[in-house]
């Protein structure tokens, strides 16, 4: 499951068909929002009850701007929150083996966070450069794992996948419109720089890819309209999801 920030509501579109058509789910990776949504799913939430979670959520519930030093903003919120409503779960915990992707400011590393606190290791794939403070973890700074990895199929191949369904959510990035803040701008500029690598997408058995171009980056209301998307672009494959299981 990819990063995207706000557009990321469209994967639980995505998590709607698989629960409904009860296509089975062995495996979960994700990066930055990616890995928020994986974490819900891989602890046993339905669809429902994340889209119940997302519509109480604001952006003051996960994020808290601070005086710009290495970041505009913290999230420790954001922790919180998950970490509620996981009831403290740890990655041993969980009901689907899953694995959040991370980086190493400092050394360029992609780390793989798959074991202690679940909402720590969601709160450092999260924790996109220039916007959110880097997340430390047993001394490592760690930041947004979309810089190297935004889509992880390798991952859940090393976790044991035979059949990869990707879900991306960064096809369509481009936007005519100028940007209207500062939130635009920085989120805009690291999409560009995920859009060079799309050898992730070449990897997966079933490539998802919701038509979110008419949606930004930061507009978390946009919650009924991204779910539609997403479950759009996942019905596409269900005939043969069905017929392969």
């Amino acid at each position: 499951m990819s990063g995207g920030a706000a557009r990321g509501l469209a994967h639980i579109g995505v998590i709607k068909v698989l629960q409904e058509e009860e296509i089975p789910v062995s495996f979960i990776s994700g990066t930055s929002v990616g890995s928020l949504i994986g974490a819900m799913f891989a602890a046993g939430l339905n669809w429902r009850e994340m889209e119940e979670i997302v519509r109480s959520v604001t952006w003051k519930d996960i994020a808290q701007l601070t005086i710009p030093k290495l970041g505009i903003a913290k999230h420790e919120r954001l922790a919180k929150l998950l970490d509620e409503i996981l009831a403290g779960k740890t990655f041993e915990q969980l009901a689907v083996p899953f694995a959040a992707i991370a980086v190493d400011i400092c050394t360029g590393e992609e780390i793989i966070l798959n074991s202690g606190p679940v909402a720590k290791a969601v709160q450092a794939s999260s924790s996109v450069p220039g916007i959110f403070e880097p997340t430390i973890i047993d001394g490592r700074y760690l930041v947004d794992g979309g810089l190297v990895n935004n889509l992880p199929v390798n991952i859940v191949k090393e976790m044991g996948a035979t059949h990869v369904i990707a879900v991306d959510l960064n096809l369509n990035i481009y936007s005519l419109e100028p940007p209207k803040n500062i939130l635009d701008i920085l989120y805009r500029s690291y999409q560009i720089i995920l859009a060079i690598r799309k050898r992730e997408r070449k990897n997966a058995d079933f490539f998802v890819a919701p038509n979110l171009e008419d949606y930004n980056y930061h507009d978390i209301k946009q919650l009924d309209d991204l779910m539609i998307c997403g479950e759009n672009a996942m019905r596409v494959h269900v005939k043969k999801l069905k017929k392969l299981f």
